[in-house]
């Protein structure tokens, strides 16, 4: 019951009743010692923490999600688990650690064909470290790849995009943002990646 409720709250995008019930899931999890169940809470959790804004919460939870994942080896919970903190990280300024993160989640997320689905942060990520040129080749590949799929990006995945297009139009002119753009539609969300990623 508790399950279901947490997830209709996530889906309905009611943050703060989400959070607080993936929250008391997490709790009962960890108290009956199911470590498996309690990472997908705790993977939930982060989802609903970042929405509501709570970028060093989200961090510091991160944090705790990829040493759990190590330490129980759940091997299929890292790219995401990374890739999320980067985004976090990146929110919060600190790039440098977020870059080593998402370039470490990378080839793990291309492994499993996710590498679509972090193409706002690892834009947003390519814009704040003062490459907007490379990040709106990057926003434009994943446009083109929604659109395709007809995939409606969820909250955090959405703030992004809106964050990055913003900075886009005050650096650069809407023709040139316009061409990169049409340009990177043309890109590999492979491509695109290494393209926002690059040291």
């Amino acid at each position: 019951m508790l399950t279901a409720r947490s997830f209709m709250l996530t889906e309905s995008h009611r943050v703060s009743e989400a959070r607080a019930a993936w929250e008391e899931r997490l709790q009962l999890e960890r108290a009956i010692g199911d470590t498996r169940f309690a990472t997908v809470s705790l993977t939930n959790l982060i989802d609903a923490v970042f929405a509501e804004g709570d970028v060093m919460e989200a961090i510091a939870r991160g944090r705790e999600l990829v040493a759990l994942i190590q330490r129980e080896r759940f091997a299929n919970w890292q790219s995401f688990a990374l890739a999320n903190l980067s985004a976090a990280l990146t929110a919060a300024g600190q790039l440098d650690d977020a870059l080593q993160l998402a370039q470490e989640a990378l080839p793990l997320l291309r492994q499993q064909g996710s590498v679509w689905s972090f193409l706002d942060h690892f834009g947003l990520l390519a814009a704040k470290r003062g490459r907007p040129l490379d990040a709106a080749q990057v926003v434009g590949c994943a446009e083109e790849l929604n659109r395709r799929s007809g995939y409606v990006r969820q909250f955090n995945e959405l703030r992004a995009r809106n964050q990055l297009l913003d900075a886009l139009r005050e650096a650069i002119r809407p023709s040139e943002l316009e061409r990169l753009m049409e340009q990177g539609a043309r890109l590999t969300d492979d491509e695109a990646a290494r393209l926002a990623l690059t040291d």
